[in-house]
């Protein structure tokens, strides 16, 4: 690493995650390196342990500001996307799928899922989304006929 007066800028969460980074931020102009967590310290028969090493990115001094910047917009996107993959679906977003026929449970999907073969959440089985589903499931409380595609996000 070439880098003068270096500091570290940001603790990855993994090496492929610290390249990222180093990527990122030479995109945007701002040079980086970065430091692997390559070390046994920590491994056991059970794995790594966390938090021993820390793949790390680092910049120069004068670029400090600028790469705090990059990163903090990074960790916002980041953020959003994890809260997002774990909110549940809107109902405007769903449609009702008839009963599994393994455990007799109703599961939600994405509209565009519509005519597909899922795996139902509750016992793992096969369903066919959209089948049996009466048109008030599958269209909502807002109503609609059977003869209306649903509304894809």
């Amino acid at each position: 690493m070439d880098l003068k007066d270096a500091v570290v800028v940001y603790d990855a969460e993994s090496n492929l995650e610290a390249h990222f980074l180093e990527k990122m931020l030479a995109e945007a102009g701002v040079k980086a390196g970065v430091t692997e967590d390559v070390s046994l310290v920590g491994v056991f028969h059970g794995g790594a342990l966390p938090g021993l090493h820390k793949p790390q990115v680092w910049v120069s001094r004068a670029d400090l500001e600028r790469a705090e910047q990059i990163l903090a917009e990074y960790d916002r996107q980041l953020v959003e996307r994890r809260r997002a993959a774990f909110e549940p679906l809107q109902p405007e977003q769903t449609i009702a799928i008839g009963m599994c026929d393994k455990c007799g449970q109703r599961t939600p999907f994405p509209a565009k899922l519509l005519g597909s073969v899922q795996t139902c959440r509750h016992c793992g089985a096969y369903v066919d989304v959209g089948d049996e589903a009466a048109p008030e499931d599958m269209f909502g409380a807002e109503g609609g006929s059977a003869d209306e595609a649903p509304q894809v996000p």
